[in-house]
């Protein structure tokens, strides 16, 4: 009985263009980010949304429709079937040893965002395996451009900066690491929107941490 009501209420969604008001509410339970951050801070928290059960139910059949016709960048890892976290490490490991091996200093730039995007983007500046372009990684709100040039990977955070104007980037949370080579000198000097990031010998990606 309820699976026929169910079909009944999906089909005349679909059909009439209309979402339940209830639909429309949920309950915002905000989770800590960094415990060893500063738990007073609202930037510490991320809110997850708990939505009715039955709207959650039409999400999964809309899904099971329309998936094959739903697409992000093959540099998203974040919240995808068959890659993750590991993928994501994977890959930017991967672009890092095969610059290292022909003697290049491979730059990254860990980018704070205030919110997750998968906007594309024709200007693939940075690093490139082949003809495979490998110059930014993904996964939700993380955000790492490589380049093996410091003055390109500078222009590649002002098309960042240019591109997503709705976002907001925090340079002093962002992060600069030189990995190669010449990974020692640490004097250069990269901004976002004016500001200096920071530029380290350690940086924490995805829990797992990258040393120079």
């Amino acid at each position: 009985m309820l699976v026929c009501l169910l079909k009944v209420l999906f089909n005349g969604i679909l059909q009439h263009g209309y979402i339940p008001h209830g639909f429309k509410f949920g309950v915002i339970i905000p989770l800590l980010k960094d415990a060893n951050g500063d738990t007073t801070s609202a930037d510490n928290y991320r809110g997850i949304t708990l939505s009715s059960t039955i709207s959650k139910l039409l999400e999964l059949c809309m899904q099971s429709l329309f998936f094959d016709y739903l697409s992000t960048s093959n540099l998203q890892f974040g919240f995808k079937r068959n890659v993750g976290c590991t993928s994501a490490i994977y890959t930017l490991r991967s672009v890092i040893q095969y610059y290292n091996k022909r003697g290049s200093t491979v730059n990254l730039c860990m980018l704070d965002m205030s919110k997750a995007f998968d906007k594309p983007c024709d200007k693939r500046l940075g690093c490139y395996i082949g003809d495979v372009f490998c110059g930014c990684v993904m996964y939700a709100d993380n955000l790492v451009l490589v380049s093996a040039s410091v003055d390109l990977l500078q222009k590649m955070i002002d098309i960042c900066c240019d591109m997503y104007l709705d976002m907001k980037f925090n340079a002093l949370k962002s992060n600069i690491i030189r990995i190669g080579p010449r990974c020692s000198d640490l004097g250069i000097e990269l901004f976002v929107n004016s500001v200096a990031i920071p530029c380290v010998n350690r940086v924490r990606y995805l829990g797992i941490y990258l040393l120079f």
